[in-house]
């Protein structure tokens, strides 16, 4: 601005006269696309909002996030308020910022990325032993986030940190729950089939001996490889026959018990 002095005295004088940045008005507050734990700021898709300026004329401009970089936790979630900043178009309006609040969900896990270590393996070899038998033995670590593995026999068991057990020869098929921390999700991994096998048992006849014309003896067995006060059911016959000789005493029953 230029100032000019006449009479009594003639000359110039310059001024500075600032004209300041009009602040705009944010009428609409811009929503957040919903984020995963552990993306940024910056993966959350900003939409919407208007902001108006002289006379409620809308400006246009970008809305943005202040720092993009932040990571936040599901804790964090409709909790937290994070700065978005509005920057005009037009210079004669200046930024402005709004606080918003973002969902942030729990990050799921795929559980084909699982390396053998995390996962939980069967028994082999398991034989009936008359005694509950662990079925799998527990990883040897876990996926990062995930704090432990539950298990159960059954669609309607109730899931248990416990390892699952076995008593009775069969097939028995284990279900696996992976529990994540408060960051992310639960999920259940591949289920795994264990077999108890039945204990072999061998039924011998004992040796049994007679004189000629006398009655059969009542026959007998040994009986080995039965567990604790388990029994097998057989019946023992000979081959026909009356005349001095050699005949087999055979136990005969069904192939499977128990």
């Amino acid at each position: 601005v230029v100032i000019t002095f006449k009479t009594p005295y003639t000359g110039t004088r310059k001024v500075q006269y600032e004209i300041a940045k009009a602040t705009p008005i944010i009428t609409a507050v811009p929503t957040v696309q919903g984020i995963t734990y552990g993306q940024k700021l910056d993966d959350g898709v900003i939409t919407g909002g208007e902001v108006t300026g002289t006379g409620d004329a809308v400006i246009n401009g970008i809305f943005s996030w202040e720092d993009g970089t932040i990571t936040p936790s599901v804790s964090d979630s409709g909790v937290t308020e994070y700065t978005i900043v509005f920057t005009p178009e037009d210079d004669n309006y200046g930024e402005i910022t709004v606080p918003v609040k973002v969902t942030v969900n729990k990050a799921a896990f795929d559980k084909e990325n699982l390396s053998d270590d995390e996962k939980p393996e069967g028994k082999a070899d398991a034989e009936y032993n008359n005694h509950e038998q662990e079925l799998v033995t527990a990883p040897e670590e876990l996926p990062d986030g995930y704090e432990k593995v539950m298990y159960r026999l059954s669609d309607t068991d109730e899931w248990s940190d416990e390892i699952p057990k076995g008593k009775d020869a069969g097939a028995y098929t284990v279900h696996v729950k992976y529990i994540g921390d408060e960051n992310h999700d639960h999920f259940e991994g591949d289920d795994i089939t264990v077999s108890i096998a039945r204990k072999a048992v061998i039924v011998k006849a004992d040796d049994k001996s007679k004189k000629y014309g006398d009655a059969d003896p009542e026959f007998t067995a040994t009986v080995t490889g039965t567990v604790g006060n388990d029994t097998v059911e057989y019946v023992l016959s000979r081959a026909d026959g009356e005349k001095v000789n050699t005949y087999t005493i055979t136990p005969s029953g069904e192939g499977i018990q128990g």
